[in-house]
């Protein structure tokens, strides 16, 4: 596995505030978290506490618990979730047509995933939705390799190629190192997956959602990865056409990104 030097110095307290509450969650797992719970494990005032949670609620990253007064619930995946915590959920895709990520999965026979990230001191990865539904070889080997399921779910940038071409476009000017330039200049990264036998091959999506009020540090173009999980002899013959594939639906997805200025779109999130 290639080695990727980190493009982050550590952040200071007040930059990385905003992540707080999402690590909080993050760390604790599924199920409803309360707000004196929430302030006690991150240090945060309740007004600071409250406007993380209200920006996170609009991006779709936890959401109120219904009948919980002062209490909230991640909508991304936990490593206690079921069938490995990847499922998928994009709202506002009332079928297969507005849904791009399940017709790249449906068009190619390829377990299908899109990555997001958190640029905390150590930047991580999270899969944000997932489809593969008619991969049932793909489902059968991940039930019987958690730790393949949950490495595929949440990594550091380094981790493998959905990291990679997140971290070949987080800076707006040259990636760090010569790798990461090479990934860029690509448009794609291939690596082994972690579920034995299977790779990844992913591609950059652009345009991050504007409303996270979350510091951009000055990126704000990289909005993740999105990755086909194939079976390792098939990459090189189906390099070409997969290509195609995740280009077209990532040029898609960036499309339903846009803010909300250009009209209504979809907020990535799973449940």
């Amino acid at each position: 596995m290639p080695t990727v030097t980190p493009l982050h110095r550590e952040l200071p307290p007040e930059a990385v505030n905003p992540y707080k509450p999402l690590v909080a969650m993050l760390h604790r797992g599924p199920g409803p978290h309360g707000l004196a719970d929430l302030a006690a494990r991150t240090g945060l005032t309740p007004l600071e506490l409250r406007s993380h949670l209200a920006a996170m609620t609009k991006a779709g990253l936890c959401t109120a618990t219904p009948g919980m007064h002062g209490h909230y619930e991640l909508s991304v995946p936990t490593p206690a979730d079921d069938a490995g915590g990847l499922v998928h959920a994009l709202p506002g895709a009332a079928d297969a047509h507005a849904d791009p990520l399940r017709e790249l999965h449906r068009s190619t026979g390829q377990p299908a995933l899109m990555h997001s990230h958190i640029l905390l001191p150590t930047p991580l990865r999270l899969c944000v939705d997932f489809h593969a539904d008619v991969a049932p070889a793909f489902l059968q080997q991940l039930a019987t390799h958690p730790d393949a399921a949950g490495r595929l779910k949440q990594g550091r940038l380094d981790a493998d190629a959905p990291g990679m071409v997140i971290r070949a476009h987080l800076d707006p000017f040259e990636p760090a190192n010569a790798e990461l330039q090479q990934v860029r200049a690509r448009g794609y990264a291939a690596t082994a997956a972690p579920l034995p036998g299977w790779s990844l091959l992913s591609v950059p999506v652009h345009r991050a959602p504007e409303d996270l009020a979350l510091p951009d540090y000055g990126r704000p173009l990289i909005a993740g990865a999105l990755s086909l999980v194939v079976r390792t002899p098939d990459l090189e013959p189906n390099l070409r056409s997969w290509l195609t594939a995740l280009q077209h639906s990532a040029r898609s997805l960036s499309h339903l990104m846009q803010p909300a200025s250009a009209g209504p779109r979809p907020v990535l999130r799973a449940a």
